[in-house]
């Protein structure tokens, strides 16, 4: 019989999401212009979209923040 480990979710403060974006934009910073930076970048703007998603944040962020 195989148990069922129940699923514990990672809630985060809102300045450590701020920080995990910011950690992306610098990330990105570190390689050259072209396509492999472009990439890094286009998934810092989809991290700052989820941000602005109040439904998303409100799932993410513990509620002492």
């Amino acid at each position: 019989m195989t148990t069922i480990v129940p699923r514990v979710e990672r809630l985060y403060s809102l300045e450590e999401l701020r920080g995990l974006r910011r950690n992306l934009l610098h990330y990105a910073r570190t390689f050259p212009p072209g396509d492999e930076r472009n990439q890094h970048f286009r998934v810092a703007v989809s991290f700052r979209a989820l941000l602005k998603n109040e439904k998303w944040l409100r799932d993410q962020v513990r509620n002492d923040s």
